[in-house]
């Protein structure tokens, strides 16, 4: 988690510098981008890197990574003439035209990503996640220093930014695998046959099953919104979205991935040890201290912290920040601990309930659209995810023997703080003090919150710090 912060203080870091080269239709074709290799990448593995963590022997695991290494590349050669003949007519269709010029990147995208997405796991089972934290530090500084320089030069159309993402991918899939030595290779040639890995499909034809299809719709109902916006309005209302989903979503996603990768290494081994109802609380407990205090108070200040960091023009992209940091919140919490699904491997509820989201989302968007309204749009797209990540939280606790008081109790004592914190920063509002005023008040309280919640919380303090409570 450490390791994924410092990585995105790479990116914040750099965001008000791009923001002042790259203008929202630039951010827009990023957005577009992101929004086709991300839900291609989720499934180049068709989800046999979550099996990897299961086995209890490493020589079967290794049969598995073999598996879903292969599989990825597989996924990257086909992708490639269906995009070059199919990719332009589509882009054409959801009036994302920016993102023809760089239709051929896809696969590449989708290789490295998928790549980078096996590894991980890999070294999850191995608990090496020093290299994890490494890696996304290089990789996010990679991408971020491409994007400035390329942009620099002159070059502010979407092809700079794009730029940075695909080399980014690239050098931190090539690390994370230098990072395993030349053991890995060995290793993979003493264990991995074809015999061994058809075993491997077999045994864990579950996740194909199931998770591919819950996967994809997963990924495509995070990034409807961006499709959506792009059809009913343009590439700057795009471009406004993904520089709010750039400061507010990327940052969540980096650490709730990163607890995710130790929840269900954690979870796995708690199920055959008998404390699985701890480790869930113990980590629900984590994610609301980490989430909701900082989400709820970028809630008051996020059109003046938007215009203040990164210039005037993208205040509007605060306002849509405003709108989606309660839905964070509850994503946050949900999403981390919705790996419980794979460890009790009843990935048919993770099927359904992804349903339900893409279903809701869908519609959501798409009165948004008819009422023509981007900020009505993203409202109501809030609300189906308050609702439904809500009732993932629900379904995760009740599985795992959590009682619903306890998590009750949880929210209530990491939340109150928040009600004389809004109450201050809305008083200041309305005295029309500067938005640099509102945002120092801010992060002063900030800063109290966090120094407080070190002290009281044992269990976070130790995870950060690596050592046991």
């Amino acid at each position: 988690m450490s390791g994924a912060t410092l990585a995105q203080g790479i990116a914040l870091l750099a965001a008000p510098f791009l923001t002042r080269l790259y203008g929202p239709a630039a951010f827009g074709a990023l957005g577009l981008f992101i929004a086709v290799t991300r839900v291609l990448t989720q499934i180049s593995g068709l989800r046999y890197e979550l099996a990897i963590m299961l086995p209890e022997k490493d020589e079967d695991a290794t049969e598995v990574f073999g598996l879903a290494l292969l599989v990825v590349l597989i996924t990257a050669l086909v992708l490639t003439p269906i995009l070059l003949l199919a990719g332009p007519p589509l882009a054409r269709w959801l009036h994302a035209t920016a993102l023809i010029p760089y239709l051929g990147l896809i696969p590449v995208s989708v290789l490295f990503g998928g790549a980078l997405l096996v590894l991980n796991y890999w070294h999850s089972r191995h608990r090496n996640f020093g290299r994890l934290s490494l890696v996304r530090m290089v990789q996010s500084g990679t991408q971020a220093g491409t994007q400035l320089v390329v942009g620099g030069m002159g070059h502010v159309e979407g092809g700079g930014l794009i730029a940075g993402v695909v080399i980014g991918q690239i050098t931190g899939a090539v690390t994370l695998a230098a990072m395993s030595g030349r053991g890995m290779g060995r290793v993979l040639r003493q264990h991995v046959t074809r015999a061994g890995m058809m075993g491997a499909a077999r045994r864990y034809r579950k996740f194909p099953r199931y998770n591919v299809g819950a996967t994809l719709m997963n990924s495509i109902s995070w990034q409807l919104p961006t499709f959506f916006l792009s059809f009913f309005f343009s590439p700057i209302e795009v471009g406004f979205f993904a520089l709010g989903n750039r400061v507010i979503e990327l940052p969540m996603r980096l650490v709730g991935s990163s607890i995710a990768q130790v929840f269900f290494q954690r979870a796995s081994a708690a199920r055959h040890e008998g404390n699985l109802d701890q480790v869930v609380m113990n980590t629900f407990r984590s994610l609301v201290t980490l989430s909701f205090f900082p989400l709820m108070l970028l809630f008051f200040i996020a059109p003046d912290l938007f215009q203040v960091l990164f210039g005037d023009r993208w205040r509007e992209a605060g306002v849509y920040t405003q709108i989606l940091a309660p839905w964070i919140f509850f994503w946050f919490i949900s999403s981390p601990m919705s790996t419980m699904f794979s460890v009790l491997e009843k990935q048919e509820w993770s099927f359904r309930l992804n349903a339900a989201i893409l279903t809701s989302r869908f519609l959501a968007l798409g009165l948004g659209g008819w009422l023509e309204s981007p900020r009505i749009m993203l409202g109501l797209f809030a609300l189906s995810g308050i609702f439904l990540y809500g009732s993932l939280s629900l379904i995760v606790l009740r599985s795992s023997g959590v009682p619903l008081r306890q998590a009750l109790h949880i929210l209530w004592m990491k939340g109150w703080p928040i009600l004389p914190a809004g109450a201050l920063l809305l008083a200041l509002q309305r005295l029309e003090v500067s938005a640099l005023g509102v945002i120092s008040v801010a992060a002063g309280l900030l800063a109290l919150y966090g120094l407080y919640q070190w002290q009281k919380e044992p269990q976070l303090r130790a995870s950060l710090l690596n050592r046991k409570p």
